[in-house]
Formats: structure tokens, C-alpha cells, sequence
């Protein structure tokens, strides 16, 4: 099983890292290609002109990718507290 702090701390990063990002062309081809793979993961779909589409969504792929992320973090966060709480016991 993967270490939830770790994968806490990588998505972290990777919202740091959008943040960073002005637009999808600056990207390196690497980091496009795995960008895309986690976003369609996540069940983002490519919906044309750089745009991305997951439910009633569609959004600017950059602006996608950040809220796939931020909402994956948000709730590996959430599970992790909810373990941890679980786990403690006072006394």
C-alpha cells in the first residue's frame, strides 16, 4: 500500500508546479503526456481547443488539471485525518 503522506506531499507539489505553468505549450512533452494520463484518471476527457470536460465541467486544460489535483488532494487529506483519528486513542 502507498504511503497516503507521501502521495499527500507529491500532489502538493504537483499543484505548486501548475501553478507555475502559464500555458499548455510551455509544457515539456513528458510532463504533457502525464498530465493528461492523470487527468484522464480522474475522468477529465479532452473536449477540443485545449479544453477538458468531467461532468457539467469544461474548463481551460491548466484550470482542469488544478482542480483534478486539488480535489484528489482534498480527499487523500480527508481520509488520512479520518484514519489517523480512528487510530488514536486517548489514554
Amino acid at each position: 500500500m502507498r504511503d497516503p503522506v507521501a502521495s499527500i506531499e507529491e500532489k502538493r507539489a504537483l499543484l505548486r508546479w501548475l501553478g507555475t505553468q502559464t500555458t499548455v505549450e510551455a509544457m515539456r512533452m513528458e510532463n504533457y503526456i502525464c498530465l493528461t494520463s492523470v487527468m484522464q484518471r480522474d475522468g477529465w476527457v479532452a473536449c477540443g481547443e485545449g479544453r477538458w470536460r468531467k461532468g457539467e465541467r469544461t474548463l481551460p486544460m491548466l484550470a482542469a488539471a488544478k482542480a483534478s489535483v486539488s480535489e484528489q488532494l482534498a480527499a487523500e487529506t480527508e481520509a488520512h485525518l479520518r484514519k489517523t483519528v480512528k487510530n488514536f486513542k486517548v489514554g
